[in-house]
């Protein structure tokens, strides 16, 4: 298991204890490298930023919590007291090399690079993202001008699943669908090897996609797959999204793994707990209009500061006059404030 960008408790955390797990942890900054070393949180853990070719950047990092931004991209969760920091800059595909040796099963690559996903997946190459059996970004369905975007240019999730899904310069991987982030405007996305034995096939994807809309919802469609990998340390009652997933992906235990590090609701710090409904094609990506603007008026009212300018001429020009901000009613002075004037 390969994760980039896993802050002090890497996604791959969550999952059960399973005898010969070999998991290589990528961050940038060094913090996270000396907690995963004294929590046994991964095999190997790599201090570096991933990118396309070697060379150093800088990043802010957040005084109040294990969160770094590219330096220049703001204040990390708006926090003032960030310090600025160099990490070194290397290419994935150098990581897999010199840590996954050839004859190893490369199972899950997992990337959380706020914004930068697309990018970390296709520094590893095609030789070597072709090992992995399945990868998982994080991704936003969002206008690029709206405030709660990480970063105006990164790709849409609809963007980033055709430059993934395409030969060049990507490996061909099958997209497998998609679940709502906790952050809500956020999605994990999973991909699936180019020879991948159900994506592959067109009709058993047809077939698998038939299957999901007859037992959608919350109907207890296949209980019984998860019999033999049921663990004690790991919910089941809601396992609509383990389900779903193993529509598409044959090992039920791999479906099981697979639902947990994409859906929040094993995340038993999560106050909020989104449906995990495993979207599989693009157009059900994105929120309706009116939703994406009430979650634009209310980022502004909420937090405001160096995003403002996104929130007058901006805001009108997506969304209409009708959701542009107005300015709190002057509050009424009680009557002997009044005489006392």
């Amino acid at each position: 298991l390969v994760e980039v960008g896993t802050n002090d408790e890497p996604e791959f955390s969550k999952l059960p204890t399973r005898s010969g797990r070999y998991t290589i942890a990528v961050d940038p900054l060094r913090a996270e490298g000396s907690h995963l070393w004294a929590t046994n949180g991964a095999t190997v853990f790599v201090s570096a930023a991933v990118a396309a070719n070697r060379g150093v950047a800088k990043f802010s990092a957040s005084a109040n919590s294990k969160l770094s931004s590219l330096a220049g991209g703001g204040n990390v969760k708006g926090d003032a007291a960030a310090t600025t920091v160099e990490v070194p800059l290397v290419p994935l595909r150098e990581v897999v090399e010199a840590f996954v040796p050839p004859h190893v099963d490369a199972q899950v690559l997992m990337v959380d690079a706020q914004g930068f996903d697309t990018a970390v997946v296709l520094s590893a190459g095609k030789e070597q993202l072709r090992r992995f059996r399945y990868v998982v970004i994080e991704c936003q369905e969002l206008w690029p001008e709206h405030p709660d975007r990480y970063n105006p240019d990164s790709p849409t999730c609809s963007e980033a699943i055709e430059r993934l899904t395409a030969k060049e310069p990507a490996a061909g991987l099958h997209f497998v669908g998609c679940m709502r982030n906790a952050a809500l405007v956020e999605f994990n996305c999973l991909f699936a090897r180019h020879d991948d034995p159900v994506m592959s096939d067109p009709a058993a994807v047809r077939a698998g996609v038939a299957e999901l809309i007859e037992h959608s919802g919350h109907r207890p469609a296949l209980d019984g797959v998860y019999d033999d990998v049921r663990a004690t340390d790991v919910d089941l009652d809601a396992a609509y999204a383990a389900r779903a997933l193993h529509v598409f992906v044959p090992s039920a235990r791999e479906a099981l793994e697979l639902a947990i590090v994409m859906c929040p609701m094993w995340n038993v710090t999560e106050t909020r707990r989104p449906l995990c409904e495993l979207k599989y094609r693009n157009d059900q990506l994105p929120y309706p209009r009116q939703r994406m603007c009430g979650l634009w008026v209310n980022h502004c009212l909420r937090f405001g500061g160096d995003k403002r300018t996104r929130c007058t001429a901006a805001l009108e020009a997506r969304c209409g006059r009708q959701w542009r901000l107005r300015p709190p009613p002057p509050k009424k002075l009680p009557k002997s404030a009044i005489d006392s004037l």
